[in-house]
């Protein structure tokens, strides 16, 4: 499966949620991208994520006074932002350095 830079970029801040054990929300992970984007746009990056089964939607709790769902990165998806175990493949992610540079020409 080819991900864009975008898509890559967007596994990487899911991952990385908000510490070990606690993942975020469209509104933090819309916070987080490093790239412009709007959050109709980052809800259909994330459908399109779901639907290829490298996130998953957790049920709904409250965060911040308001129910919101936390997405999280399934064990495919690791694998595709960089991670280690049985889904993770060899460099598929350009280095850190690179990624600053391709979001600052996206922009």
């Amino acid at each position: 499966m080819n991900l864009t830079t975008k898509q890559i970029e967007l596994l990487r801040v899911i991952g990385a949620g908000n510490g070990p054990a606690q993942p975020c929300d469209l509104d933090e992970i819309l916070d987080r991208v490093r790239y412009e984007t709007t959050k109709a746009s980052l809800q259909f990056s994330i459908r399109a994520l779901v639907a290829h089964g490298l996130v998953e939607k957790l049920p709904t709790e409250k965060r911040r006074g308001r129910q919101r769902r936390p997405i999280t990165v399934t064990e495919l998806g690791r694998g595709y932002a960089g991670g280690s175990g049985p889904g993770a493949r060899v460099s598929v992610t350009p280095e850190e350095d690179e990624m600053d540079e391709i979001v600052e020409l996206m922009e």
